[in-house]
């Protein structure tokens, strides 16, 4: 966020949207009771996203969250959605997996 806050105007808006920590949730858990290792990224809370952007010097900060649930009758059809974003690796612990 450095580096967007060096480059953006003083009278500029900064607008981003990312995951959070409840994300894939269910996904995570069923993974867990299989091998109780994480095979989905976490995500930071909203409160340590604020805290970073708040220490990299940004003010006046507005926070809208929107919850979005969709449903799936199998795995194969989460694991074909999940490719077809593009999310095809771990951020964390990558050589653990279960396919």
């Amino acid at each position: 966020f450095k580096e967007i806050y060096n480059v953006l105007m003083t009278t500029g808006y900064f607008l981003f949207s990312i995951l959070g920590p409840n994300t894939f949730y269910e996904l995570q858990e069923s993974f867990y009771k299989v091998d109780q290792k994480s095979h989905v990224n976490i995500y930071a809370p909203l409160e340590e996203m604020m805290d970073i952007l708040e220490q990299t010097g940004f003010r006046k900060l507005q926070i809208q969250t929107q919850r979005k649930t969709i449903y799936f009758e199998t795995i194969f059809e989460i694991l074909d959605y999940l490719k077809s974003l593009g999310a095809n690796s771990l951020i964390q612990n990558p050589n653990d997996s279960l396919m």
